[in-house]
């Protein structure tokens, strides 16, 4: 996988979560972001899609 394709990282993450499997893509958005230096990335449109995804799989992750 290319793990700096943002497009291909966010279409195997909405698949997972529409597989209920929600935990698996934040670390996959989570990989991106550190990967890809966080708040210092340049392209911050995916900088914030990847926070805005993060907060939806954790709000619909169930706590243990």
């Amino acid at each position: 996988m290319q793990p700096d394709n943002y497009f291909l990282m966010t279409n195997l993450c909405g698949l997972l979560i529409q597989d209920n499997k929600k935990e698996e893509a934040r670390k996959y958005y989570e990989k991106y972001l550190v990967k890809n230096g966080g708040e210092e990335m340049e392209d911050k449109a995916s900088y914030v899609d990847s926070l805005l995804n993060i907060s939806i799989c954790v709000r619909d992750t169930p706590e243990e």
